[in-house]
């Protein structure tokens, strides 16, 4: 499989900038190594869970990173990465709320992606070159962000189509991730 190219990867940090400016003020840890990040403005969410109508807040930007390894830094030390205890990723994490996004960096093949916020690096980067574990399946995203237009920006690493801009059937997030 070929990865992404120069070009690619330019045109989907273009697709993020309009995220530039948007304050954080949730960032979580999901199942695992699971991370997501809420962002702009705050909307009410309602969705049915269990038989029963659920609402919360979410961003109008919503940053979830799930099948990819991660690591938030500083310009002088590694604050946490992905698979370090629990514990630890809850406290360092805690560091973005407040921080507004500054830049988002694309780089090919894979399509890692560096945002800044204020000076915060989190980093991404897939752990599998983007072959599905099951025949005839597409590969799963490592990262999506729901944006305010009402739609998902979602990046897969390895995929004829590394990246793609779909609409968003719900802004609800099911489980521990945005659905």
């Amino acid at each position: 499989m070929s990865g992404s190219t120069a070009a690619e990867a330019a045109q989907l940090a273009d697709a993020l900038a309009p995220m530039t400016g948007a304050q954080a003020w949730s960032a979580s840890l999901g199942l695992g190594s699971m991370l997501t990040i809420d962002l702009g403005g705050q909307l009410d969410d309602r969705f049915t869970a269990g038989g029963q109508e659920v609402t919360r807040l979410v961003g109008e930007w919503s940053l979830w990173i799930r099948l990819a390894a991660w690591r938030l830094e500083d310009s002088s030390a590694v604050l946490a990465g992905s698979e370090d205890p629990r514990p630890v990723i809850a406290e360092e994490i805690a560091v973005l709320r407040g921080r507004r996004v500054t830049g988002v960096t694309v780089t090919p093949p894979a399509l890692e992606t560096v945002f800044d916020f204020d000076g915060i690096r989190l980093l991404t980067f897939p752990v599998s070159s983007g072959v599905a574990s099951v025949p005839g399946e597409s590969a799963q995203a490592q990262w999506s962000l729901w944006r305010p237009q009402g739609d998902i920006v979602s990046v897969t690493p390895g995929a004829q189509q590394a990246w793609i801009v779909e609409p968003s059937k719900a802004r609800a997030r099911m489980g521990n991730g945005p659905a």
